[in-house]
């Protein structure tokens, strides 16, 4: 063996040693990415699951949403659980093979190759060992390999090429006919085999201080869960905001509605009072009281059974006439939150979410009372009984939503709903 044929061997040695070494800090970069992800992935699920189960989704995300949260959390730990599996197998894998393979990561992928004792063709003495889809395997052999000749395998590549098989063989008593560069065309090629390892194993960086500055960023919005955030709603601040400047309509609407309002039904009192029950063309109902003494009639709102109704049927009445002529007079029953305008007038709201948050708009609902209201705070979750009318909004070519109060009774604190109606 000549002088230069044992340099490229040991050259090739000492490459292969470094190769590993490399290697293993690769695979353990690559578990510790991967499991770091199905942390991540898993917590993502997590969180997806107990928002739905705690109502959390609420503030978040309109109701039509809330079962598509619930099922892409249970797919994700599902993915999570299956992946885990899969890194499981894959470190077991490792482990039974022991130092009878090569392990090592490309494109983010792990490999896992297994050597043979001894693997070679029958056809040929000497053999080569490659790892399928790779540009380069180094095998080492013992000597419970029998060869006749045993020949030390190197790659040469050209940039765009396949990789170029060229061999050595140390027992060939002319060892520049196995190369055309000879025995220094093996110690160059083995020099440009280690320089296209370096770059193919660093075009996919295992930085694992990359790795943990990605899994921060995924973990913040999971901390705020944690945390038990978003809690609530908008502010008052906000939602004073949102409901904008408002203005009473003032003590001159019962009689507005009355003035062009027919007589349905007339009769004298025992005081010689004249009492007359009175229908407008909106299908107000009213108690009109005349005294003898001609002093200003008496309007009351008459009050009867009613039925539940949302803000939002009322919000899409004032828009659409049909609507407002089959809701006008009817007896409704509402519920929300209380925002004084004066002593006989508030308004009455809850908030919408069509898709998120995001989009949120208030749905409000004028309120008029006969008396002067007292014991009420803004905010306070009341429930209104009364007539529905809608009442044109000077200046504009909109309608708003009036509910006609007949005893200040028919308006009384109640426990608090849902921010969002639903």
């Amino acid at each position: 063996m000549t002088s230069e044929h044992k340099l490229a061997q040991d050259h090739a040695a000492t490459h292969f040693h470094d190769h590993h070494h490399h290697h293993g800090d690769d695979v353990s970069a690559y578990f510790t990415e991967q499991l770091l992800t199905i942390l991540v992935a898993g917590l993502f699920g997590f969180v997806a699951i107990q928002m739905y189960r705690g109502g959390m989704l609420n503030n978040l995300l309109a109701p039509q949403f809330h079962t598509w949260v619930f099922g892409g959390g249970i797919a994700i730990v599902a993915l999570v659980l299956l992946r885990a599996i899969a890194i499981w197998r894959e470190a077991g894998e490792i482990r039974a093979l022991g130092e009878h393979g090569h392990v090592h990561v490309h494109g983010g992928h792990l490999h896992i190759h297994a050597h043979d004792t001894c693997c070679h063709s029958d056809s040929d003495p000497g053999h080569t060992h490659r790892a399928s889809g790779f540009s380069h395997h180094h095998h080492r052999h013992d000597d419970s390999c029998q060869h006749s000749s045993h020949r030390l395998i190197t790659e040469a590549k050209s940039p765009g090429q396949h990789a170029v098989p060229m061999v050595v063989d140390p027992a060939s008593a002319d060892p520049a006919s196995q190369s055309p560069t000879g025995a220094s065309g093996s110690a160059a090629a083995l020099d440009t085999d280690e320089d296209e390892d370096e770059v193919a194993n660093h075009g996919h960086s295992h930085d694992l201080s990359w790795v943990v500055a990605r899994m921060l960023v995924l973990i913040f919005p999971v901390s705020l869960y944690f945390l038990g955030l978003p809690n609530a709603t908008y502010s008052k601040e906000r939602q004073l905001r949102m409901l904008g400047q408002e203005s009473a309509m003032g003590s001159q609407l019962l009689q507005d509605f009355a003035k062009e309002a027919e007589v349905v039904e007339e009769k004298k009192l025992d005081d010689g009072s004249i009492q007359r029950i009175l229908k407008t063309k909106t299908g107000l109902r009213l108690r009109e009281i005349r005294k003898p003494d001609g002093s200003q009639p008496v309007l009351e709102v008459l009050s009867g059974e009613g039925r539940r109704m949302r803000f939002n049927d009322l919000n899409d009445a004032a828009y659409d006439q049909a609507k407002r002529e089959s809701l006008q007079g009817q007896i409704a029953i509402l519920e929300g939150r209380f925002r004084r305008l004066g002593d006989k007038e508030f308004t009455l709201f809850r908030l919408k979410m069509t898709c998120c948050a995001a989009d949120t708009v208030p749905l409000r609902v004028r309120i008029v009372v006969p008396q002067a209201l007292s014991g009420f705070n803004d905010f306070d979750w009341v429930e209104v009984k009364g007539q529905i009318q809608f009442v044109k909004v000077p200046n504009q070519d909109r309608y708003l939503p009036v509910i006609m109060v007949a005893d200040i009774t028919d308006v009384r604190k109640t426990e608090p709903k849902g921010e969002y109606e639903l």
